[in-house]
């Protein structure tokens, strides 16, 4: 009221209570700023923590599958570990591809998408080489050469190895047929998908015939749209993916009994002049380097692993085995 004056106590209060509403404000937009997430639109999150998760899951038991699986085609040791897999987009996973390499585009029926996974160059020609019955220690004199019509489909012949691992994987949670579409050996011409498509990139550690090297793999997270609500921890403990995957463990050990390998009881060897080899015919002798009483060395897929005498037995020529060869040992 006019007239009234305001005792200093008065006015003590009053800048009391202003700087307290001002604190509290101040409080108020901090516990704002903190409820606020930075969120890039350029690469969106299409999948959930839970989701991932199960999907870690499933491309581990894929990278099991194919060690399983190609390791029988190869006959020699495959080891493959999922090391990453995260979220991002198309174009971020084409410019980290190299200029030369082998691209297995593929789809996966009945899901709508197409599927890209990718190795060396030179791992795709160690896996030709040992296909043609090679030891799989070949190298590739020139990378920039034309692949030729053997080779391709032969290259199309272990990506099928590769893509029945993927429908195994997935064979509890949807029936699928992953199918080979193309091969391509540079990702200047990779147009599968824009360039802004949230996709899935999966990296894994491989070691194929004792050649280190990475795969990787690229998904469009909307070929999860349809199975999106099975990705979860429930479904892959539910009894029918338990039964499935017992079955599976019981399979592979037949499986690896029926492989066959080749094991060679060498006699000896000796070192020969080409004009000799010219000279030589029938009835005459060469003398090896060891004596009619040594052991032999018996191979197995060529590498030495068996000390063994020679022998017959029901009227066919065989071998006594009398011990085993360990690295650094000395060949008989």
């Amino acid at each position: 009221m006019p007239g009234d004056v305001l005792s200093q106590s008065d006015i003590d209060t009053l800048f009391s209570d202003m700087a307290g509403t001002s604190e509290g404000g101040a409080d108020e937009t901090r516990e704002r700023h903190r409820s606020v997430r930075p969120y890039d639109f350029r690469r969106p999150s299409k999948l959930s923590k839970d989701q991932m998760r199960t999907l870690h899951m499933i491309f581990e038991g894929f990278a099991r599958k194919v060690v399983a699986n190609l390791s029988e085609v190869l006959r020699s040791v495959v080891r493959t570990t999922l090391v990453s897999i995260e979220q991002s987009v198309f174009d971020d996973y084409v410019r980290g591809l190299p200029q030369r390499t082998l691209l297995n585009v593929a789809s996966a029926d009945p899901l709508t998408g197409t599927i890209v996974f990718e190795y060396d160059f030179g791992t795709a020609m160690l896996i030709v080489d040992r296909l043609l019955g090679g030891i799989g220690t070949g190298t590739v004199p020139n990378q920039e050469r034309t692949v030729t019509d053997i080779e391709e489909v032969i290259l199309q012949s272990a990506a099928g190895v590769f893509l029945r691992s993927l429908s195994e994987a997935w064979a509890h949670i949807l029936p699928m047929q992953a199918k080979l579409q193309r091969l391509e050996y540079t990702p200047r011409f990779l147009q599968v998908a824009p360039k802004s498509e949230p996709v899935l990139i999966l990296r894994f550690d491989l070691l194929l015939l004792e050649h280190q090297t990475s795969l990787s793999m690229c998904i469009p997270c909307s070929l999860f749209e349809p199975v999106a609500q099975q990705l979860n921890a429930q479904t892959l403990v539910s009894p029918a993916s338990q039964q499935a995957d017992a079955t599976d463990s019981a399979d592979s050990h037949p499986r690896m009994q029926r492989m066959a390998i080749p094991v060679v009881a060498l006699l000896g060897g000796t070192s020969l002049s080409l004009g000799t080899v010219n000279d030589l015919q029938e009835g005459d002798v060469i003398r090896l380097d060891g004596l009619a009483t040594d052991p032999l060395l018996l191979t197995v897929n060529r590498k030495p692993t068996f000390v063994v005498r020679p022998g017959v037995m029901r009227q066919r020529v065989a071998v006594q085995v009398l011990g085993t060869v360990r690295d650094g040992d000395a060949t008989p």
